[in-house]
């Protein structure tokens, strides 16, 4: 679930939200 996050933050502009969420995980 949270790779399916990231990649869709990935995809767009929040990349950088994304990346820090993932970080967070």
């Amino acid at each position: 679930m949270v790779l399916c996050l990231y990649r869709y933050y990935n995809n767009h502009e929040l990349s950088l939200f994304g990346r820090a969420m993932y970080s967070a995980f």
